[in-house]
């Protein structure tokens, strides 16, 4: 079946994507004076010569993030059909009046560009075309594009009249009142983020004392050398542990970076690059260094031996960044956030504050601006008072969300027949209770004492003397933070997987208890688990 010429690739340079503005302006019925937009920036006194240029470069970089956010609309036919006047008009009527788009123009233009034969429809079918999600998609990106110019009050005045209700703009077409207001508002909003900024932009060192950035490179190094003097060197890094002799040397001009391998991972790691270079630190990954030994060892070191680390969380929720998250707040060092467009956080680190990501390209735009107030408030876990390591009778569950009844309800008698309690880290059958009661099983479910669940898992697993993880790569990501924070705060646990199912790569290599059938598992955990209870009692 030959393809349509409307569904061939367009090839989208700077120089079309301005030409698509241009006609978007030039196809507008109306003189900007005439136009909502027109009259609100001539009563803000805010109409230039160059206006009309600002708002081409805003329409043609709403256009490339268009086009890179849903590249399935770049085709041929969808670049003719933003270059039609009738179009056009409906665009520009919308952005600048906020003049209710006509729908049957713009599906007559579609059926025009794209065709409307059986063809057509398989096309747009097997490609996953929205058509109805067309024009609406642009003027998102259009938004998003305005609200990162913030700082020009004309962009201000032009995001309040895409974001205001059918009603205000009524009143502000009918009343120069209302209009006033309106223009009020969006000043008044626009001093206080100067404001704001002002006492960013002068307060550089605030946020490099925030960092822990702020004094010579050699005081920071000797802090980090004697942080990690001082952290417990049982398990992971004892002599015959792990990790044992892996090197510990501060790296005070680094920070590390904990993301999945993906094609475009370098793009966030360029965009750090430009946006810290002002606070003279360099980003390392852990394929930057070749390193003997288990990857675990290697990334812990990092972590540890850096005065922060930035980490994405993605949409595919990566088990390995949640580990190694994990282990920053167990070992209490400061960690900033960034997350995909779309990313679901995990129930366990919602709550922390984080950088959104909606598209690389738009990364690089603003996220050189935005770092700065971003990094005043840099997250930096601080959970309330522990109490002491292996203080309480207990063991900490985590479960994966995997066969949860099957799998929590033979591990909690037999953590009970040691003469121990089963914490366990959530519920979502939410008839786990109701197992354990009937079996008799004396047990907490994390969640039910008013704390923060974050806080309640970290104090949870620092006063048990044990915990169990269930590390099967389909396990939630949940269950890797808790075990990061485990590794992180040097409290023993133990590893369980079924067999010949996936582990993240982070935990490949590592001493695991592996089961078949779960009868087979209530004979190997009892014992294995005494002897750690002895161990580490």
């Amino acid at each position: 079946m030959p393809i349509p010429e409307s569904f061939t690739a367009a090839a989208l340079s700077a120089g079309i994507l301005t030409n698509i503005a241009t006609d978007i302006l030039e196809h507008h019925a109306q003189a900007l004076e005439g136009t909502l937009a027109g009259r609100t920036l001539k009563w803000a006194g805010l109409i230039e010569p160059n206006f009309d240029d600002r708002l081409r470069d805003t329409l043609s970089k709403a256009l490339g993030l268009y086009f890179e956010t849903h590249p399935q609309y770049k085709l041929t036919g969808i670049t003719a059909f933003f270059r039609d006047p009738a179009v056009a008009r409906q665009i520009g009527g919308y952005i600048l009046d906020r003049r209710t788009i006509d729908q049957g123009e713009i599906r007559q233009a579609l059926d025009h560009y794209l065709g409307s034969d059986a063809i057509t429809k398989a096309l747009i079918q097997q490609r996953g075309l929205d058509l109805e999600r067309i024009v609406p998609d642009f003027l998102e990106c259009y938004r998003r594009v305005l609200s990162e110019q913030l700082s020009a009050p004309q962009m201000a005045i032009l995001l309040e009249i895409v974001d205001q209700t059918d009603t205000v703009i009524t009143e502000m077409r009918a009343s120069e009142e209302r209009l006033a207001a309106v223009v009020r508002q969006v000043t008044g909003r626009l001093d206080a983020q100067a404001e704001k900024l002002d006492s960013i932009d002068t307060s550089l060192q605030a946020i490099k004392q925030h960092l822990g950035l702020d004094r010579p490179q050699e005081t920071i190094a000797e802090e980090i050398k004697a942080a990690l003097e001082a952290a417990p060197r049982g398990a992971m890094f004892e002599p015959g542990g792990l990790c044992s002799g892996y090197p510990l040397r501060p790296m005070a001009d680094r920070y590390f970076v904990a993301q999945e391998f993906s094609p475009d991972r370098d793009d966030l790691r360029e965009a750090l690059t430009a946006a810290l270079a002002e606070f003279g630190v360099q980003s390392i990954r852990a394929d930057d260094l070749l390193w003997t030994g288990h990857i675990l060892c290697k990334i812990s070191a990092m972590i540890q031996s850096t005065p922060f680390g930035v980490y994405e969380l993605t949409t595919s929720q990566n088990r390995n960044v949640y580990l190694e998250l994990g282990i920053a707040m167990g070992l209490g060092r400061p960690f900033v956030l960034v997350k995909e467009k779309d990313a679901e956080v995990s129930p366990l680190a919602q709550g922390l504050d984080y950088y959104p990501i909606d598209s690389y390209l738009e990364l690089r735009y603003e996220l050189g601006q935005k770092v700065r107030p971003f990094l005043a408030d840099i997250a930096n876990y601080r959970p309330q008072a522990l109490p002491p390591a292996g203080s309480r009778r207990t063991a900490v569950i985590a479960h994966g969300d995997i066969e949860v009844i099957d799998f929590c309800v033979p591990m909690a008698k037999m953590i009970a027949g040691h003469g121990l309690t089963p914490i366990i880290l959530s519920d979502p059958t939410g008839k786990l209770a109701r197992y354990l009661e009937l079996e008799g099983v004396n047990h907490q479910i994390i969640g039910g004492t008013g704390r923060t669940r974050l806080d309640e898992t970290v104090a949870a697993i620092q006063a048990a003397r044990l915990g169990v993880y269930r590390v099967e790569k389909a396990g939630v990501p949940d269950t890797f933070l808790a075990l990061g924070v485990s590794m992180g705060l040097n409290r023993p646990g133990m590893l369980i997987r079924k067999a010949n199912t996936d582990l993240p790569s982070d935990v490949k290599g590592l001493s695991t208890l592996e089961f078949t059938s779960y009868t087979g598992l209530e004979q190997s955990f009892s014992e294995r688990f005494g002897h750690l209870l002895r161990r580490y009692s």
